[in-house]
């Protein structure tokens, strides 16, 4: 009974609480929408670019991804000695090992494949293994999943030579997938990339994908532990935050239609926790003060809908607050992510995520539950605590 006094009482003043965290989070995407709306588009020059690059991909069983992958590498606009191309196998079970050496065999100049030695593995140390080897004075790390345009490294070298950044952030998106739950899994994917744009063209990057960035080489190097080690993922994330403690200024968002990458979706739910459960484990290494705060008002605001929606049990006019909430949440998503999907002409129905917002609490604390308990999976290894069980 007095449990169901003190809810009464607190629920108008969590309530407000609620909507005042809100507004921090529109106000965090409107600084993002500015962000994305300043970023000029980059515009390649009719000046052919100089730049050696290496492009550097970590692999493990990518055996259904590796034709198409290898295909559009080696017709990409970009002098053929200018460019060379860096697989190193973390193991693969499946017939990856098989149709890198039979690609290898085809250009054994501009390809190279390297199998990781025995008691060495994880994308980490196969990241590691490929900057030892690369020459490039350009690095393009990206997966064995994707799926580049004809243009991608043209457009890259153009812009690396044009600003020189330090790292370059650039788009990746999932590949069409039919149903709900791809719409989902696009809609908020889509999310996390136009907050990556839009942060770095605040000033403020939070984040980025490690399937497609780009960097010097000299900028990495002799730099140990750079990819946090201790951690299984988040190569990515611990690279753009070592690089903002000493270069902020110089990290760039390429903003253009012909550096976008594709990457299928996950396959099922299940697999879709599972990447998020190993996005959520590493957060405890974060040490980027924007880079935390972002990330708790965002968890906060998933979470806050659960106050109203605990509170109709007391007074049903809370429903209407909740669905007021929800509404306000969508308008300020729908800020961001319109321009975003627009300018890569990427379909979607506003109204869908206005409907996925009633599920997405739900989503936020089981994500978030999962991480912190820490154990997932993740090309076909189990993992607890980062560490390979």
């Amino acid at each position: 009974m007095v449990e169901i006094i003190l809810l009464y009482h607190l629920c108008p003043w969590i309530t407000t609480f609620a909507f005042l965290i809100l507004l921090a989070y529109g106000s965090m995407i409107l600084v993002f929408r500015r962000g994305w709306d300043r970023t000029p588009e980059h515009r390649t020059s009719a000046v052919n670019p100089s730049t050696k690059i290496s492009v550097i991909i970590p692999v493990r069983n990518e055996a259904p991804h590796l034709p198409q992958l290898m295909q559009s590498l080696d017709h990409q606009e970009y002098p053929e000695d200018l460019y060379e191309i860096i697989f190193v196998d973390d193991h693969s079970t499946d017939n990856t090992p098989s149709l890198l050496h039979e690609r290898y065999l085809k250009n054994s100049l501009r390809f190279r494949w390297i199998p990781l030695p025995e008691g060495i593995s994880g994308k980490k140390a196969a990241l590691e293994t490929a900057l030892s080897y690369a020459t490039g004075e350009l690095i393009v790390q990206t997966d064995g999943d994707v799926l580049p345009g004809t243009c991608w490294l043209f457009s890259i070298a153009s812009f690396y030579e044009k600003y020189h950044p330090r790292l370059i952030i650039m788009p990746v998106a999932f590949t069409d997938k039919s149903g709900i739950f791809g719409l989902f899994c696009k809609l908020e994917f889509a999310g996390l990339m136009a907050a990556a744009a839009g942060s770095a063209g605040a000033g403020r990057p939070v984040l980025c994908n490690g399937a497609n960035l780009a960097y010097p080489r000299e900028a990495v190097a002799g730099r140990p532990n750079l990819f946090m080690q201790q951690e299984a993922s988040g190569d990515d994330m611990f690279l753009l935050q070592e690089v903002k403690k000493r270069n902020r200024p110089r990290i760039r968002y390429l903003k253009s239609n012909h550096v976008l990458v594709t990457t299928p979706a996950p396959a099922s739910l299940t697999e879709l926790m599972q990447q998020r459960f190993r996005w959520v484990s590493k957060s405890s290494r974060y040490r980027d003060p924007e880079l935390i705060a972002a990330a708790l008002l965002v968890l906060i605001t998933a979470l806050a809908p659960f106050v109203p929606g605990i509170c109709i049990i007391q007074k049903f006019n809370y429903l209407l607050i909740l669905l007021i909430y929800l509404f306000i949440k969508s308008i300020f998503d729908l800020i961001i992510l319109i321009p975003f999907l627009n300018y890569y002409n990427l379909s979607f129905k506003p109204l869908s995520l206005i409907l996925f917002q009633g599920i997405y609490p739900f989503y936020v604390l089981f994500s978030f539950a999962g991480g912190l308990h820490g154990k997932f999976r993740w090309k076909e290894r189990k993992f607890f605590r980062g560490r390979v069980e």
